[in-house]
């Protein structure tokens, strides 16, 4: 085969190319290589494999996100309610010439400074290890200086992911002398 311009040379090294790219343009044909070696079928079954990839992948992403959302909350309840239970106890700590209950001051603190359901929050008072009373004339008032006060809190939380539900109780207590 002549080329007009004169290069036939280079005409007839193209041809192989084009049967090539001629083949590909029909997806399940198959083209043959200047060795002779037979091309593999581009439509080998593989469409939907990425699909079925995601699907099988997806679920357990979505399980590990919700994880991941769920303890984030637990822990910002935790830290709340430390917070709420470390102003609690300075307020009880530095309350003891107040008239009225300085357990029930550090309850009503513990109650308004955090975010959580207050009705969920059980309170103990400790002087000097041992359980005190709460309530006006008890024996949380008139609490004498040096005497350690502790206040400890729990708090129920939850870490259900989907249908697998666990509970959880957080706990914070702090401890300070009356001064």
């Amino acid at each position: 085969m002549k080329n007009p311009n004169g290069s036939g040379g280079q005409a007839m090294a193209l041809m192989p190319g084009m049967r090539r790219a001629a083949a590909s343009k029909n997806e399940h044909a198959e083209a043959r290589f200047p060795g002779g070696r037979v091309r593999a079928r581009l439509c080998s079954g593989s469409e939907g494999q990425a699909i079925v990839e995601f699907a099988l992948v997806m679920p357990v992403l979505l399980m590990l996100l919700t994880a991941i959302f769920m303890f984030s909350i637990a822990t910002y309840n935790a830290i709340s309610l430390q917070t709420a239970v470390g102003q609690g106890v300075q307020v009880m700590a530095t309350g003891q010439n107040i008239v009225d209950d300085p357990c029930g001051n550090a309850t009503t603190v513990i109650d308004t400074a955090t975010t959580l359901n207050s009705s969920l929050i059980t309170i103990k008072f400790y002087a000097n290890g041992s359980l005190v009373t709460a309530g006006a004339g008890g024996s949380c008032a008139g609490l004498t200086t040096g005497t350690e006060v502790t206040v400890t809190a729990t708090y129920p939380c939850s870490l259900a992911i989907y249908n697998f539900a666990r509970s959880c109780q957080l706990t914070a207590s702090e401890s300070e002398p009356v001064p």
